[in-house]
């Protein structure tokens, strides 16, 4: 095996040869067309075109640092699964497959120009092509060189001349299998980085030679007019070509959506916090949010550090422009022309602009999903919501004091970690602050097969890990008062509190209370007043709203029907005086009700299990009026004292009359079962 220097100088280019393509689609509104070069690369020889192009198919941790991660654009094929290439896809290529043959489909990459990747708007290079006819130079990143017969006719076989220093070659399919190959070919320089904890015990061989096919792809408009845009298309094109591949998790595939209108205002929203404040701990940022999660919330959500993450958002977002949370959930046969008035008019109603309007937008007949019509209108879509829907949708989760408590302890162990051990040091930068998923990779390696082959690195970097972890823990937990002797204990509660917070019921209850309130206002008119009310109830008094009056009314936070039930107890939180949500009048309705109407249903079984029940119906006089009337007085002082811990007074009520009505349906239903 010819091993290959992996960090040789940059060379000056990078000469392929290979066969050469194009592929349009008929669509004269979507005339841009994708050229093609497949070509290979290898070990086989250093000083080659295909050596050089080995080196360059990097994963984009080796392009794009987390200090640049200011545009989701940056995201595109971050997160590489270092357990999965070490533990299976290396040892395919060693032979270690049932019939011993191995072989790798062709990586798909895309040339894009430097700084297309961090967020810099910049022209995408147009074709010139030279006085000969036969070579076209794309600014100067690249070139291409139609080979000709002796009789000057044109083949589809030609030189691609790439200049590394002006152009990034960027894997769109097959990152994994591209460095599997590279991990091989003895180019894949982790050797004394934090990734090589993965490969501790993988060794290369010692003879491999092989080519890597890899088809290679560019823009250009069919006229001078096209605007080419590189990350829009290849977002599209990964998302494309890994539909039948291994599954993307849902929410990858809502920061690569162009399509969704839901879809692009929760990368609109990550965008701007990587732009403003990236990995800063002591404010809602992409350290918190969730980002580079690789599974579905069925799996989890996230570290210890993440509130929320795109998946999470996007629902939220879907109530916000949509009014509905089940927009794009499941396929309909048909969606009712009502569904699509009242879509399109809570998305008018927000998003009221002569620039973009509900016009530009269409849902699709069957699926209900509503999309962007017009994929150049985003631009102007996301200026839109920066100025109606950001600071909103900011604010709740940077201003909520609640949150607050969890970046003020954030902070601190950011300042703790610089005083901490080298592993714990590169434990935060490149997994917590790395932006590329490396944290899901090594639980991964943990919880999967792949423990039975953790080394000592892994093992050192995943007690970083919970090293790290608890630290936030416990400084979380010490900015709340303990009402437990045990420490353990007292931390316990706060994680569950802060575990209650990031589910999807409570994080959709919340934006589903803020439509509420605002009534006939707008977003931007109403949150300030919204967030005030709910900053008025105590980072403590929420642990007990989250903890004790949560698990009394809510037995899940997954299940879609509880949504409601955390609006309506925000709701009753901030409720005031003058216009209360929940009174009297429907207190069986409100929490507090619900509650209360638990326990007493809870005493009529306890009692009716202790009668010797003989009639064929049971009559409601059957159940003795000095018994309703305890259940009813107990049921609703032990409401009020847990609302108390909260801070929040008792609603009025009739604890007898409210009783009787509980009663009244506990026969009723048992009659009828």
């Amino acid at each position: 095996m010819t091993t290959i220097d992996a960090k040789p100088t940059s060379p000056r280019k990078v000469e392929l040869h290979g066969l050469l393509g194009s592929f349009t689609v008929p669509n004269p509104a979507k005339r841009i067309r994708v050229h093609f070069f497949s070509t290979l690369a290898s070990n086989r020889a250093e000083d080659t075109g295909s050596a050089e192009l080995l080196r360059e198919l990097m994963p984009m941790r080796e392009r794009v640092s987390p200090s640049q991660l200011k545009d989701l654009n940056a995201l595109l094929q971050r997160d590489l699964n270092d357990a999965r290439v070490a533990h299976e896809l290396v040892p395919y290529l060693m032979g270690e497959s049932r019939s011993g043959v191995a072989f790798f489909p062709a990586i798909l990459a895309a040339l894009i120009p430097k700084g297309f990747i961090v967020g810099r708007n910049e022209a995408y290079p147009k074709p010139q092509l030279d006085e000969s006819g036969h070579s076209t130079s794309f600014g100067n990143c690249w070139t291409i060189t139609n080979h000709t017969t002796n009789d000057g006719v044109t083949l589809p076989l030609g030189l691609l001349t790439i200049y590394p220093n002006r152009t990034d070659i960027i894997v769109l399919d097959g990152q994994h299998r591209a460095n599997a190959f590279r991990f091989v070919c003895g180019v894949f320089p982790e050797a004394k980085s934090v990734y090589s904890a993965f490969y501790q015990q993988v060794q290369p061989p010692t003879i491999f030679e092989a080519d890597l096919p890899v088809t290679v792809i560019w823009f250009s408009g069919d006229n001078q007019h096209a605007e080419v845009r590189p990350a829009l298309i290849s977002r599209n094109l990964f998302v494309d070509v890994n539909t039948t591949a291994q599954r993307v998790s849902t929410s990858r595939r809502i920061l690569l959506d162009d399509r969704h209108v839901t879809a692009l205002v929760t990368r609109f929203f990550l965008s701007e916090v990587a732009k403003e404040v990236s990995f800063e701990p002591a404010n809602f940022s992409l350290l918190h949010s969730g980002f580079d999660v690789d599974s579905d919330l069925v799996t989890k959500v996230g570290h210890v550090f993440t509130l929320t993450n795109p998946e999470l958002l996007e629902y939220g977002v879907s109530w916000m422009l949509l009014g509905s949370r089940h927009y794009n959930a499941r396929p309909v046969v048909r969606v009712s022309k009502e569904h699509k008035r009242k879509q399109t008019g809570e998305f008018a109603e927000i998003i009221d602009s002569e620039d973009f309007t509900c016009n530009d937008v269409r849902i699709l007949s069957r699926s209900g999903s509503v999309v962007i019509g017009n994929i150049e209108l985003i631009p102007v879509f996301e200026q839109i919501y920066k100025a109606v829907l950001h600071p909103v949708l900011y604010g709740l989760f940077d201003r909520f004091c609640f949150f607050r408590t969890h970046y003020k302890a954030s902070e601190v162990v950011s300042a703790w970690v610089t005083t901490a051990s080298t592993i714990v040091r590169d434990v935060w930068e490149h997994v917590f602050c790395g932006g590329e998923g490396l944290y899901y990779s090594l639980t991964y390696y943990h919880d999967g097969q792949g423990q039975r082959k953790a080394g000592g690195v892994a093992n050192n970097l995943l007690k970083g890990i919970e090293e790290i972890e608890q630290k936030l823990c416990d400084e979380r937990a010490s900015l709340f008062e303990s009402s437990s002797d045990s420490q353990s204990d007292h931390v316990a509660r706060i994680n569950k509190a802060f575990s209650s917070a990031r589910t999807k019921a409570f994080q959709v209850g919340m934006i589903m209370a803020l439509d509420e309130w605002k009534k006939d206002s707008t977003f931007i008119a109403a949150y300030e007043d919204y967030l005030d009310r709910l900053n008025a109830v105590a980072p403590d008094q929420w642990v007990v709203i989250l903890v004790e009056i949560r698990g009394q009314l809510l037995s899940t936070g997954v299940d879609p029907k509880s949504w409601p039930m955390y609006q309506n107890l925000i709701l009753r939180i901030i409720q005031d005086d003058d216009e209360p949500y929940f009174d009297q009048s429907q207190f069986l309705l409100s929490p507090d009700g619900i509650i209360f109407r638990e326990r007493v249903s809870d005493k009529f079984r306890s009692w009716i299990d202790n009668e010797d029940i003989v009639e064929t119906l049971l009559h409601y006089s059957r159940v003795p009026v000095d018994l309703q009337r305890k259940w009813g007085q107990d049921a609703k002082r032990a409401v009020d004292e847990l609302f108390a811990q909260a801070g929040l007074k008792g609603l009025d009520a009739n604890p007898v009359a409210e009783a009787k009505k509980v009663v009244t349906g506990a026969v009723e239903k048992y009659n009828n079962a």
